[in-house]
């Protein structure tokens, strides 16, 4: 989990990337412009908890992975990409770019990352996990070649690895929180939590979603995914940001939320375009 040592000779080495984070140093995929301290295990079991989230527990319905659908014209337009789009994807583009540039150039910024050749060996990796995905008894497989393309055709195949992340199943925390939410009493009218004003997310922001049905059957919770939307959030695209959503988190619990935690909902994230909002 580091980036591999062909990278760091010759033609293949890019300039312009984070020296603290080349090798021996683990990658970070829950980065957020703040340097890890864990240990190598620690950071290890992180990212594998990580992706398990990106991959198993949070993907559960096509839309999830897959984003929504985008065609041509403007009312074609789709503003939600797949779940592994942002996290791990444009989160390792903005941890390899050097951290000194200002749009953290090369890997970080779309308009440069094309000049690190490593760019090609990350979007390879991204395109072979589009190769794994679920079949209709919710079983892990590979998709059939046929689903897609033949890639031996192309001229080119996936190297048949193991995938550790499978079971790297997070932890349930959020106890507390659930506890209180569960004491609760009444009914639940409403799906939608409006924020009365604009809020800068330069701290927690914490705020009560309504479920539209609690108790819910087991065979309903396999037919139907539960779902939470976020709208309205405007992100300055001149500069790295990210953010994380959690369920169920109390207070006191906020400095252990983390991919390692089963509270987290998901992520937003955005590379550097120099577009303004």
């Amino acid at each position: 989990m580091q980036i591999p040592r062909i990278f760091a000779k010759g033609v293949l080495c890019d300039g312009e990337r984070y020296r603290a984070h080349l090798p021996p140093t683990i990658a970070n995929l829950n980065y957020n412009n703040e340097e890890s301290v864990k240990p190598s295990n620690e950071e290890v079991e992180v990212n594998l908890a990580f992706v398990h989230k990106q991959m198993v527990s949070g993907a559960k319905k096509r839309e999830l992975f897959l984003g929504c659908k985008l065609t041509a014209g403007e009312e074609g337009f789709c503003d939600g990409p797949g779940i592994v789009e942002g996290p791990p994807h444009n989160t390792l583009h903005s941890w390899v770019g050097s951290g000194v540039n200002p749009e953290r150039e090369d890997m970080g910024a779309f308009y440069s990352a094309a000049k690190d050749l490593i760019i090609y060996v990350h979007q390879s990796n991204i395109d072979r996990l589009a190769f794994i995905f679920y079949d209709e008894n919710l079983r892990f497989v590979r998709i059939k070649v046929r689903d897609l393309r033949d890639t031996h055709k192309l001229g080119y195949k996936y190297e048949e690895i193991p995938l550790p992340w499978l079971n790297a199943k997070s932890k349930p925390t959020g106890s507390l929180a659930a506890s209180i939410m569960k004491r609760k009493s009444g009914s639940l009218l409403s799906q939608r939590a409006v924020m009365e004003k604009e809020r800068a997310l330069v701290s927690s922001v914490t705020f009560e979603v309504h479920r539209p049905k609690r108790g819910r059957l087991k065979e309903e919770k396999v037919r139907e995914e539960e779902i939470v939307f976020m709208e309205g959030i405007l992100m300055k695209c001149e500069v790295y940001a990210k953010f994380d959503m959690f369920v169920n988190l109390g207070a006191e619990e906020e400095n252990i939320a983390g991919p390692l935690r089963g509270s987290l909902l998901g992520h937003l994230l955005t590379l550097c375009t120099g577009r303004g909002e």
